[in-house]
């Protein structure tokens, strides 16, 4: 039931004390001129924030926001106040109020249309500390024959319902149903009076993350946090490379690449956990995401556009002092992320060195090792480090100085053409302590029948090649230095599709190169290294025994077994393999 709104009076103008009441609200807001009046929710939720001691946040967002401030301000003269409209740049007023926030109170009077009060309340709700309240004075109704769930209601219903059910992600609902299953994780009490008038609590707090782009602007106003010490312009390109699929038009590959800007940021006691997590404050930043473009990773489940739950300590870090490179993987010590995404930010390093002389390298530790990895290792000396320059952290720490940089390499989306003098750097390092034997000039790299995506006939695709003049070997059998020198010394090399082939990176001189996997493995590694490199690529595509399942993705289809059918992809194989003989004649 709506309350009285009473007379003005001169009295009604004073600033509130601390214990403020409903009913002073209600007589100061009939002196303040309203767009649409507040609920009576809505000024019992602000007394309650008004009563409550210390200095409260209270962001109000909408179009116009000029009467709630004024009663906020009235109310509680000590509650510091912010603002963010729909029309706000949402990455530029996502770091405002990370800036400003956690906040008491988010106060909503976006009252035009449904879309634009959910996109408010998206941009809003988690930025809210851990027990705050958002209230909207009235909720706006979809449009008459408005069909899914395209206002705030319709959406914490059905966040409300899935906590009835539980927390796991619906395949057959695809991603689409993230961000309802992440609202339910941080949705507390809801209430929805008989004016339409509604308030949440968040229940659980979660941390803000920020892009590539919101890390810059981030440090901009946080100077504290660290600083932005380099740039190089976004890179759009056209490769020069000729790809042959047995699918037709692979829907994995990018005819043009649009490489991002590229950073080099120190963060000065930034908390750096394992695997790859990097947090200040209470943020998770970029550098935490091996793609720098969808905040995605293993280790920080997302549960909102811009928000998520870290899932590793980092909490208590030990302190680090000096100056330290991130260099880490959310995969620690995998051969394959090292070879494509890790190296990739190597880029800065002679930067990072000019600034900081003993500079270490940072790397988690897996429970599985006790050392650094054998490939890390080689990495690390073709950098000039032994063991002693490089930090191997099992939980988190706190450097003093800790410097990241934007990755060159990232998949599927992009491959910046300037990484090929990364790959020249470490490659004739690497190729310099080769033990000398001689390479084959046909290389088949195969894949144990234990591993992921194992291949069902793989003795029958071996012996295939061998009988066209490949020799089939296993790159975990030999030294990194070794792998490089094989790699450099064929004409041609075919394999599984994985980390196996990654070495092709090294490898300046175009190659011909032919992959096998199956149709639910949709990493493209080896087109982005052709692409960089201008090796010819051909590629054959099996069916897996596990496909993704409709309108989603699944990490089962992925890691699929499958069998190559020689009836099938093989003669398109064998086709263009006919088409390497003939070119040596």
């Amino acid at each position: 039931m709506r309350l009285a709104w009473p007379g003005r009076t001169q009295s009604h103008r004073n600033a509130f004390s601390s214990s403020v009441t409903v009913e002073d609200l209600v007589q100061r807001a009939d002196a303040l001129r309203w767009p649409v009046e507040p609920s009576a929710l809505a000024l019992r939720v602000l007394a309650a924030v008004a009563q409550a001691p210390g200095r409260p946040r209270v962001l109000v967002v909408g179009h116009k926001v000029r009467a709630w401030k004024t009663l906020v301000r009235e109310a509680c003269p000590q509650a510091r106040i912010s603002t963010a409209r729909p029309d706000d740049d949402p990455a530029a007023r996502h770091v405002r109020l990370i800036a400003k926030g956690p906040f008491d109170l988010v106060v909503d009077v976006s009252d035009e249309t449904p879309d634009e009060q959910l996109e408010m309340f998206r941009a809003a709700f988690m930025h809210l500390r851990e027990g705050g309240t958002f209230v909207a004075s009235a909720l706006v109704a979809p449009e008459p024959g408005a069909t899914g769930a395209n206002d705030l209601w319709s959406v914490i219903s059905t966040a409300t319902a899935t906590r009835l059910r539980d927390l796991e992600d619906h395949l057959d609902r695809g991603r689409a149903f993230r961000p309802v299953r992440g609202l339910a994780f941080t949705l507390g009490d809801v209430e929805l009076d008989d004016e339409r008038s509604l308030r949440v609590v968040l229940a659980r707090a979660v941390r803000p993350s920020v892009d590539e782009e919101e890390t810059r602007q981030l440090l901009e106003t946080k100077p504290s946090w660290g600083a932005v010490l380099a740039t190089r312009p976004r890179t759009t390109w056209t490769p020069d490379l000729t790809y042959r699929s047995s699918i037709p038009d692979d829907p994995h590959v990018r005819a043009t690449f649009s490489a991002p800007p590229l950073m080099l940021r120190r963060y000065d006691r930034a908390v750096a956990g394992v695997t790859q997590v990097v947090t200040t404050g209470r943020v998770v930043l970029c550098d935490t995401y091996r793609r720098p473009w969808d905040r995605v990773s293993q280790r920080v489940e997302r549960v909102g556009d811009r928000f998520g739950r870290v899932l590793v300590p980092t909490d208590e870090p030990e302190p680090l002092p000096g100056a330290y490179f991130h260099l880490d993987s959310e995969e620690p010590a995998h051969f394959g992320h090292m070879l494509t995404e890790q190296i990739s930010r190597l880029w800065a390093w002679s930067e990072v060195r000019a600034l900081e002389p003993d500079v270490k390298l940072l790397l988690t530790l897996p429970p599985s090792r006790t050392e650094m990895a054998p490939h890390e290792r080689e990495i690390a000396r073709c950098l000039g480090l032994d063991e002693t320059r490089v930090q191997l952290i099992s939980g988190p720490v706190r450097p003093e100085r800790l410097y990241a940089a934007t990755p060159m390499f990232s998949q599927p989306r992009y491959v910046h053409p300037e990484i090929t003098a990364v790959w020249d750097l470490l490659g004739d390092s690497l190729a310099s302590r080769a033990s000398g034997t001689r390479p084959a000039t046909r290389l088949f790299v195969s894949r144990r029948d234990h591993l992921l995506r194992a291949c069902r006939n793989v003795d029958e695709v071996e012996r295939w090649f061998e009988d066209r003049g490949f020799q089939v070997v296993f790159p975990e059998e030999h030294s990194l230095p070794d792998q490089v020198a094989m790699f450099r010394g064929a004409e041609a090399v075919a394999g599984f599709a994985g980390s196996g082939l990654f070495n092709l990176a090294f490898v300046p001189r175009p190659t011909r190169v032919f992959t096998i996997g199956h149709r639910s493995y949709d990493a493209r590694n080896e087109y982005l290294i052709a692409a960089a490199r201008g090796h010819e690529l051909t590629s054959v595509w099996s069916t897996p025994e596990i496909a993704h399942p409709a309108n989603a993705w699944s990490n089962d289809a992925f890691r699929s077994p499958f069998t190559f059918d020689f009836d099938d992809e093989g003669r398109f194989l064998a086709r263009e393999l006919d088409r390497l003989d003939s070119s040596r004649h």
